[in-house]
């Protein structure tokens, strides 16, 4: 049975407010005699500070909305940023990483032993590493300089021996979510196809899968300039900015926002938001690890909307997908055809 929890926005600012240590005295004694008044309450305020603490997993008993959280956590985050200078640089970084870590980060908990580590000699004096998150899964790596790294589904890192100690370069293909450690001397450099993105310390996400028709980088703390391999020209992004590098122009463009889907497969979820059936057939073969062959061609530039769980099978969301006759599929050991 769902737990019901009246005025839910208002108490999920309380209670931010409390684990953000920003809330008032008067506050903290209104939240006190609201958890004090019934076990639900208590239980309700367990599950948002378990995602808060990335300790665990919200209890879907309690109808916990993601998706709202996260809308909720921005719109705090922004408000922080305009209040004066008083708060010490401590306080808002502390904000910023139990977001990033904790608001819709959990799903790694129980991820984390799908990491592959290999290594691959190139010569006598370098040798280079490669993480590799297999289709189907997805990795979370400490790197050697304190760099926090999560890979999404058939994505995968390469690095030098000398990573973190003479560089930070990383190259990547595919899609990872990174919380850098901060390092003057030595600027993280990640190298995704023709794009390179450089930071000093800062949380962001990088999408960079090689069939993909945009390099997309979003960044949710700090700095980042972005430039193509072997140009002086930077763009510089600032926290909740897109940039997106056409592969096709060789362009470089800033959407003023962070799209709520972007972090979405971090929280174990598809949303889809407008992609063309196209894009969302390779995400669902990155993630099943399957391949779905359309014979329609109309049908690969139709696009399309919605929401799921991961933990859906690729037969529920295709059926979904397909209501109204929208198409015909069939499904045959590890390989779909839609027509």
């Amino acid at each position: 049975m769902n737990i019901q929890i009246q005025n839910k926005e208002y108490w999920d600012n309380l209670i931010i407010d409390y684990l953000s240590g920003n809330i008032t005295d008067k506050d903290q004694i209104i939240l006190n005699k609201w958890l004090s008044e019934s076990d639900k309450h208590h239980l309700y305020y367990e599950s948002l500070k378990d995602i808060w603490n990335s300790s665990g997993i919200a209890d879907n008993t309690l109808s916990f909305d993601y998706e709202k959280a996260f809308s909720l956590f921005e719109k705090r985050i922004r408000s922080l940023s305009k209040q004066n200078s008083k708060k010490s640089w401590f306080q808002k970084r502390l904000v910023w990483s139990k977001i990033g870590a904790a608001a819709i980060l959990i799903p790694f908990i129980f991820l984390t032993y799908y990491t592959f580590l290999y290594f691959k000699i190139q010569d006598n004096t370098i040798s280079l590493s490669e993480i590799i998150s297999p289709k189907g899964s997805r990795t979370q790596v400490k790197l050697a300089d304190g760099t926090i790294l999560w890979l999404n589904s058939g994505s995968s890192v390469q690095y030098n021996n000398d990573f973190g100690k003479g560089n930070r370069i990383l190259s990547l293909s595919g899609e990872a979510y990174l919380e850098v450690a901060k390092n003057e001397q030595l600027p993280f450099v990640v190298k995704a196809g023709e794009l390179e993105v450089k930071v000093l310390g800062t949380i962001f996400n990088v999408n960079a899968y090689p069939d993909n028709k945009e390099i997309k980088v979003s960044l949710l703390q700090g700095c980042v300039s972005l430039s193509k391999n072997g140009e002086t020209k930077t763009t510089i992004l600032k926290p909740l900015e897109t940039g997106i590098y056409n592969i096709n122009s060789h362009q470089i463009s800033v959407d003023p926002y962070l799209p709520k889907e972007v972090l979405s497969w971090m929280n174990g979820r598809f949303i889809f938001n407008g992609e063309t059936f196209e894009e969302i057939t390779r995400i669902l073969e990155r993630n099943f690890n399957i391949e779905i062959t359309i014979h329609t061609e109309d049908l690969k530039n139709k696009r399309f909307g919605g929401d799921f769980r991961q933990n859906e099978s690729i037969e529920k969301i295709l059926e979904i997908m397909s209501s109204n006759q929208k198409f015909r599929y069939k499904i045959s050991d590890n390989k779909i055809d839609i027509f």
